[in-house]
């Protein structure tokens, strides 16, 4: 896992995943369809089906296109064993973590 920069803002680098860290709605409109450019300029594609929107703590209930093709909104997120929710963030899986400790 590598922390990086796009456009001004971070993101967690996974082999072939990557998970978008944004504040707003907006922020993530604007990213999502930068990187989509990003990769289309380098002969890549972002996989619509696979890709997935976690939003947390949020009150917007507007979701995200990618070419017209609504993003699949999730209740939670897990990699590499980590586990972040709608709800808590990553709350209930550090008190999970500590408590196996």
């Amino acid at each position: 896992m590598e922390i990086m920069e796009f456009d001004g803002n971070s993101y967690l680098d996974f082999a072939d995943d990557i998970a978008l860290l944004l504040s707003n709605q907006q922020h993530a409109k604007e990213k999502i369809t930068k990187l989509n450019q990003y990769a289309a300029q380098t002969g890549l594609q972002l996989n619509k089906k696979k890709t997935e929107l976690l939003k947390i703590n949020s009150r917007c209930n507007t979701g995200i296109q990618i070419d017209n093709h609504q993003l699949n909104e999730v209740d939670k997120y897990t990699n590499l064993g980590a586990t972040v929710n709608e709800r808590e963030g990553v709350e209930k899986d550090i008190k999970n973590r500590i408590c196996k400790a």
